[in-house]
């Protein structure tokens, strides 16, 4: 009997992938900041409120 040969494939990205991944999220990051410039310089939900007392 002849026993098939299990084929494993270990999960790569290829550099192609690679700079997608890092142009799509640059771009959301962005893309949030231009449209919410209010969250720049929040750091975290409490400084909201903190903002008006400076």
């Amino acid at each position: 009997m002849k026993t098939q040969p299990t084929i494993i494939k270990e999960k790569t990205t290829n550099g192609l992938q690679n700079l997608l991944l890092k142009w799509a999220s640059k771009y959301i990051n962005s893309m949030t900041k231009a449209l919410y410039p209010d969250t720049d310089t929040v750091k975290s939900r409490n400084d909201k409120n903190r903002i008006f007392y400076k």
